[in-house]
């Protein structure tokens, strides 16, 4: 409930506790009972109206009860005298201030009709006569209907047939400034409701606080890390600008003395000064290319490892693109999360928008297929090549109904295409459960090429290439939306696998 609505309904709950009750002779008692439930529930009914004679039955007169009712009080535009409440009822008139009054019939119990239960307008009407006494109660759904004023009427008989009628009116008063009891205890309820979540908003903002100062500690070391990194670029510009100038200069006196030598030998030696001409020209074209290349490659090039920055080339990608890596017979772009768990996973694996259709044959997954910026599988030979050069852990990032999970294995590779690409992983722990062990030591298959212990392919009945079984308990390769599945045939709405170098 909204803090407008609920101290709305707190006002509400306040006038149906300050009515004026105008009391007529002993016997005769009309009340608006309020719903102490409103103010938690708005759309539960505002209060209970009971009109009921609390006399002790028949009368020692000889009188008795012959009709009971209830008016609701209607101010009119034009002054008048009563008629009837709708249609259905008997009339009645007075004057509240200035403008004129009409009183029509909600509910009415009678000799001749002593037992009432039925609905009017939303309402619930109830109502008995019986042993001498009468009661009329009626359940107001709306908070308007706690508003208005009401009048009860009670009609007698005596012995002497001498007719006596009793009414008994319940008016509106305006609410006074000073709190009442009543109101200490809305307020009170209203405090004691909210309390929790100012709490709660409390702990949300510490914790917003210091994840702010975390990220703003990251980014200050970032940003000191990438300007040293800019110096050190600068100096070895510098470094190569310099050693540029010496070429050059070298260059002038060999082209000169060529010259020279062109000069006195003539025909003789024009053939020998041009050779030393291009020999020249080309080891000073080697050399500055050498250093160029040398340089801006080392600055630009990085190992994805564990909190160690990274700087790279900008992108559109999810994550930073290393173009080459310093891992021998290994030359391809790749991702590198920088960011989760320290960073310096190479992400193999990468699914979130279901747009890459991964039902692709054996020699797609040995290659590798789809794009960094979008999903993709970085291709068997790669992974095989990389986890080939020493010891790798892997994540399996998941998000499902809702949910960011995680899988964790303290060991992983796999074995090259004589072998299948066989799966080797370590021991598990993690949030999203442990579904791949069930698949360790079995090789890789894909629709064209079978290598599953089952009697039918695998890959073929649920869509997917996969290290299968008989035939899986997690199926990241599966068909998006229908057969990706991780733990407990949870069908995933992100994938990603990433593997991270251990230290030796």
């Amino acid at each position: 409930m909204g803090l407008l609505a609920l101290f709305t309904t707190a006002r509400l709950f306040t006038l149906l506790a300050l009515v004026s009750l105008h009391r007529p002779a002993a016997g005769l008692e009309l009340s608006l009972v309020p719903n102490s439930r409103i103010l938690t529930d708005p759309n539960s009914p505002c209060g209970t109206l009971v009109c009921k004679d609390s006399g002790s039955g028949y009368r020692r007169d000889g009188s008795h009860i012959t009709n009971m009712t209830l008016f609701v009080v209607e101010t009119t535009r034009s002054g008048g005298g009563g008629g009837d409440g709708g249609g259905d009822g008997d009339g009645g008139g007075g004057s509240s201030g200035n403008e004129p009054e009409k009183l029509s019939r909600l509910a009415s119990v009678s000799v001749q009709q002593p037992s009432l239960n039925q609905a009017y307008a939303g309402m619930k009407l109830y109502g008995d006569l019986k042993d001498g006494q009468a009661t009329l109660r009626v359940e107001l759904p709306k908070q308007a209907d706690c508003l208005v004023e009401y009048v009860c009427e009670l009609r007698e008989v005596d012995a002497g047939r001498k007719q006596t009628v009793t009414s008994y009116r319940l008016v509106q008063q305006p609410c006074q400034s000073v709190t009442t009891e009543h109101d200490s205890r809305i307020i009170s309820l209203i405090l004691q409701r909210l309390s929790p979540s100012i709490k709660r908003l409390d702990v949300k903002l510490d914790r917003i606080e210091d994840r702010y100062q975390e990220l703003k500690n990251d980014f200050t070391n970032l940003f000191a890390n990438v300007n040293k990194d800019m110096e050190e670029l600068y100096t070895r510009i510098i470094v190569v600008t310099d050693s540029m100038e010496e070429n050059f200069i070298v260059l002038k006196d060999d082209v000169m003395k060529s010259w020279q030598q062109l000069q006195l030998h003539a025909n003789e030696a024009t053939s020998k000064a041009l050779n030393d001409f291009r020999n020249v020209a080309t080891k000073l074209n080697s050399s500055i290319s050498s250093d160029i290349k040398s340089d801006l490659t080392g600055f630009f090039m990085s190992d994805c490892r564990k909190n160690t920055p990274v700087l790279v080339h900008p992108n559109l990608t999810p994550h930073p693109v290393i173009y080459r890596s310093a891992f021998l017979d290994v030359d391809f772009p790749f991702l590198c999360d920088t960011i989760t768990d320290g960073g310096g996973w190479i992400v193999i694996q990468r699914r979130s928008t279901g747009k890459e259709d991964f039902y692709r044959t054996w020699a797609d997954y040995k290659a590798g297929f789809g794009t960094l910026d979008d999903d993709f599988w970085l291709g068997n030979d790669n992974i095989h090549s990389i986890t080939s050069t020493g010891r790798y852990e892997l994540r399996v990032d998941l998000k499902y109904n809702g949910q960011s999970v995680f899988a964790h294995y303290d060991e992983f590779s796999i074995a090259n295409e004589d072998k299948n690409y066989a799966l080797k992983i370590g021991s598990y722990d993690g949030t999203a459960g442990d579904s791949l062990t069930y698949h360790n030591g079995f090789d890789f298959s894909t629709h064209d090429n079978k290598n599953d212990p089952n009697g039918d392919s695998c890959a073929r009945m649920f869509i997917g290439a996969w290290w299968y079984y008989e035939c899986f308990l997690s199926n990241l390769n599966g068909k998006w939306g229908k057969t990706a599945i991780w733990h407990e045939r949870v069908v995933i709405t992100f994938s990603e696998m990433k593997i991270r170098k251990l230290n030796d």
